[in-house]
């Protein structure tokens, strides 16, 4: 614990790169929440999700969720103060677009560290984010995965119960009759995704 204009700070999470050569705190002094990178201290924000901090593979890069209030919290009810609250994506200390809905704790880094992925909702409708650009909507869109040379990415949508689609590089496979029980990745260096529903494989 330190103190800092009267107020004392408190680390409430600590993580280090993959050689251990960075380090991220999340600390906070009671008003405001902050991420410290090898002691340089980041912008304040009025929360941010411990458990979303994620270096990328090279360990160069640091991403994760956080939220702001965009107006005075105080007499707002919980409808009113759910629409304040603007939700934001920080990688390298710059702020991702806010979305009005809610993101997913998995933040993916490409294998080369070039890109980040992540799933968003909002109205009962799911989309992925690569690298700041919102893709199209679904009813509902699986966790991103990348390819092992990083250029290449995939996830399973659906737009409705039965059926869904493999999307690939934001373009979209042939429908599948199959309900979206599924679990996604590459197998080959580039091209191949392999998508398993129940005890059915499909190559595309």
């Amino acid at each position: 614990m330190t103190q800092t204009e009267g107020r004392s700070e408190v680390i409430i999470k600590s993580i280090t790169n993959v050689d251990q050569r960075h380090c991220a705190q999340v600390i906070t002094n009671s008003r405001k929440v902050f991420v410290v990178i090898d002691g340089v201290k980041g912008k304040e924000y009025d929360g941010i999700n411990v458990e979303s901090l994620t270096f990328s593979p090279d360990g160069q890069r640091l991403a994760y969720r956080a939220k702001r209030l965009e107006k005075e919290a105080k007499g707002l009810g919980l409808f009113e103060l759910e629409k304040a609250v603007k939700k934001l994506v920080v990688v390298d200390g710059k702020e991702f677009n806010g979305y009005d809905g809610s993101i997913t704790d998995d933040l993916v880094f490409s294998p080369d560290s070039k890109h980040l992925a992540f799933q968003a909702f909002i109205l009962g409708e799911e989309f992925v984010v690569l690298d700041g650009k919102k893709a199209i909507s679904y009813r509902a869109a699986s966790t991103p995965v990348f390819g092992p040379d990083g250029e290449h990415f995939a996830y399973v949508a659906s737009r409705g119960a039965s059926f869904c689609v493999i999307v690939f590089d934001g373009k979209e496979s042939r429908e599948y009759e199959e309900a979206p029980w599924y679990s996604i990745k590459f197998i080959g260096p580039t091209t191949a995704v392999r998508l398993r529903f129940w005890r059915r494989l499909i190559i595309c």
